[in-house]
């Protein structure tokens, strides 16, 4: 038995060598999930939620290809660099309840000084608010029962994070409703990443302010609970669900909701290879015809072609962005970055993006940097 030891070692790297061989060489990615530090986590899942025909994941993931795009360029020190620049304005899908704006809102000490229900009424318009007859007693958060208000406590601490404060009570009790609302709607059963869930214990006034509204929810007319959407910050108005998703459009859902908070602005800068990178990630499984073809000019790679001027009359969120010879939705773009780990995140899909020719320097030669963001400290008084 001892003679056959080294022949079948060698055998089992051998193997292993060629699976690694051709998972390189079929660069397929895996869905990655997105990773969002501070308080939109409802990200994540909602477009799962409203979709009338959600694509699944593994139409564009399913079979290792060879790319057809050419490699990343490696860039010597000084050598002109082909970088697109990214600037994003707000953090989240930008669809529904604006977590910032429903703090503006809310603050007892601002201008607006608005109670839970006025906030709520005004990001979920064509809605009303009714009371839950049929409480649960517990709520599943990844598979794990947590009894209701405990649950409603984590999850409004981890939303609202740093902004737990008496003058910012009905914008918590407001974020409540908005947590309830979103489990009522998934049947009081919430995956990680759908909402946030502090593992510490909630404060007396986290507690305090989940007593008053419990058991409140959000309701379309006929009686449904609403989405519960919600998100971070947004530049100004709130987008559409029915060209955030390319779907249909929902009550209350439709756009165009002003929000008072300061606009969180991020930069991003990613060269050419990074381009490459997001082509080919998009390329895999995918038939000739509806590959990314990169061509000719780099500064004629991508173009922002539509989007509805939330910010200004020169950026909104994005409708149509065109990347090569395919067209896509600003949202779809976003989310295609979370699956590319050579890049960078945008925060939002309401951004603006011109070509630069930037020299290599330390770093240049990779896909993506980011170059500067401002996310002044507090954004909300």
């Amino acid at each position: 038995m001892r003679k056959r030891w080294p022949k079948l070692c060698i055998a089992v790297l051998l193997m292993a060598a060629i699976c690694f061989s051709v998972f390189a060489e079929g660069n397929l990615l895996p869905a990655q999930e997105e990773d969002i530090a501070g308080p939109e986590q409802a990200d994540a899942v909602s477009t799962a939620v409203l979709q009338d025909d959600p694509a699944t994941a593994e139409e564009d993931i399913a079979s290792p290809e060879t790319n057809s795009t050419a490699p990343a360029k490696q860039y010597a020190r000084g050598e002109l660099v082909s970088t697109y620049v990214f600037t994003t304005y707000g953090w989240g899908h930008g669809v529904g309840f604006s977590q910032y704006g429903a703090l503006v809102y809310g603050d007892s000490t601002g201008r607006f000084r608005w109670n839970y229900v006025q906030i709520l009424m005004h990001y979920y318009p064509k809605t009303h608010m009714v009371f839950d007859e049929n409480m649960p007693d517990t709520v599943a958060y990844c598979g794990v029962s947590y009894p209701l208000r405990e649950y409603l406590a984590r999850a409004t601490m981890a939303e609202i994070g740093g902004y737990l404060s008496s003058k910012h009570r009905e914008g918590t009790k407001a974020q409540t409703v908005a947590i309830y609302t979103y489990a009522k709607r998934n049947g009081f059963s919430v995956r990680a990443g759908g909402v946030a869930f502090s593992q510490s214990t909630p404060s007396e006034l986290v507690y305090s302010c989940v007593d008053e509204v419990m058991g409140e929810y959000v309701a379309w007319s006929n009686g449904n609970p609403s989405s519960g959407l919600f998100s971070a910050n947004y530049p100004t108005w709130t987008a559409a669900a029915s060209t955030t998703w390319a779907g249909s459009n929902y009550p209350g859902l439709e756009g165009g909701v002003y929000s008072p908070e300061t606009v969180s602005v991020q930069t991003v800068r990613m060269s050419a290879s990074g381009i490459i990178d997001i082509a080919n990630t998009y390329n895999s499984g995918k038939a000739d015809d509806r590959k990314i073809h990169l061509t000719g000019d780099p500064s004629t790679w991508v173009e922002i072609i539509e989007h509805d001027g939330a910010y200004s009359d020169n950026i909104g969120y994005v409708k149509k962005i065109r990347i090569g010879d395919q067209t896509m939705t600003g949202d779809e773009f976003r989310t295609l970055l979370f699956r590319v780990p050579s890049v960078h995140d945008l925060r939002c899909h309401c951004f603006s993006v011109h070509y630069e020719l930037i020299p290599a320097g330390d770093g240049a030669e990779t896909a993506t940097s980011v170059a500067t963001e401002s996310f002044p400290t507090p954004l909300v008084p």
